[in-house]
């Protein structure tokens, strides 16, 4: 590749990234992508005249954008979108940013949800979400240690030389830390997997249960399936249009939260206004969730009074 074409894929990179961080002002979320169809758009002859590389890029993104991120429950929305297969075909380095899904993999009925996922090269999982330990703590897997030991280690001159034994600081950004893995060893000790396993599935029942009321309710409609624990709904009267509806939700989310009975949170789906309610605290059981549904309610009849 000549230095101009470098220059040309580089800027072409370059300015993905620009569009992809500015749409996260708003935070939107893309519907979960059909991996046939994803297979589909990339499926074509190679071709027999090469073309500028940054043209290749510009068509790679168009073709492989809706499936480019493997995310088992991102924290919007619970959906699972396609992408593993893709890029681990692809030889890519395949990392998931497994958020609150991994935990899915204990509950029978939803563990295909993570399909795939053994075939990545890294993944991470916040366990401050559905393992209710202190924020802020995470954990990854990388299957190739030393990459991850590569980009991480130290040289400097002042620091102790690495001795032949596993070193946080070899692993991490942070060359000083707390002890996050005291929190989540002793939440793993404690609750077992049989612990776990009825905290997520009692989350993903929660989040069923409300998903099933937002969706027959008068006045709300239920934005995307609840797939796990989360579930994304509207106020949606029918004497509104959608940007009359876009600020009714702004101010639905505003009033949620200074009623203090319970917390949500506003989001954009499909380019909409919408509401957000997460089931992961371990102490949820059906009562709150009646204290939501109640709290919805007061909050849409007192917006929509004439």
């Amino acid at each position: 590749m000549a230095n101009d074409d470098f220059e040309r894929a580089l800027g072409a990179a370059r300015r993905l990234a620009e569009d992809y961080l500015d749409g996260l002002r708003e935070r939107p979320v893309a519907r979960a992508v059909d991996p046939a169809a994803l297979a589909a758009a990339l499926d074509e002859p190679l071709p027999e005249r090469g073309c500028d590389p940054a043209a290749a890029l510009d068509d790679w993104w168009r073709r492989a954008e809706p499936g480019i991120v493997a995310s088992p429950g991102p924290r919007f929305f619970g959906f699972v979108n396609g992408g593993a297969t893709p890029a681990a075909l692809a030889g890519a380095w395949l990392h998931v940013d497994a958020a609150f899904g991994l935990f899915a993999a204990l509950a029978p009925k939803h563990a295909h949800l993570l399909r795939g996922i053994e075939r990545a090269d890294s993944v991470a999982a916040d366990a401050h979400k559905w393992l209710n330990v202190p924020y802020d703590c995470g954990f990854a897997f990388v299957r190739d240690a030393e990459a991850l030991r590569a980009a991480f280690r130290s040289t400097a001159a002042y620091l102790a030389v690495e001795q032949p034994v596993w070193n946080p600081s070899s692993h991490v950004p942070e060359s000083s830390r707390r002890f996050r893995a005291l929190a989540l060893w002793c939440a793993l000790k404690a609750d077992g997997r049989a612990g776990i396993r009825a905290m997520v599935e009692r989350g993903i029942a929660n989040a069923a249960e409300f998903a099933a009321w937002a969706k027959a309710e008068e006045g709300l409609t239920l934005m995307s399936p609840a797939t796990l624990n989360i579930v994304c709904f509207r106020l949606a009267p029918a004497d509104r249009d959608e940007h009359a509806a876009d600020d009714l939700n702004r101010r639905a989310v505003r009033a949620l939260q200074a009623d203090g009975r319970v917390f949500v949170s506003g989001t954009v789906w499909a380019g909409r206004a919408a509401i957000r309610a997460a089931f992961d605290n371990w102490m949820t059981g059906a009562h709150d969730v009646a204290i939501l549904k109640q709290a919805v309610a007061d909050v849409r009849d007192r917006l929509l009074e004439p």
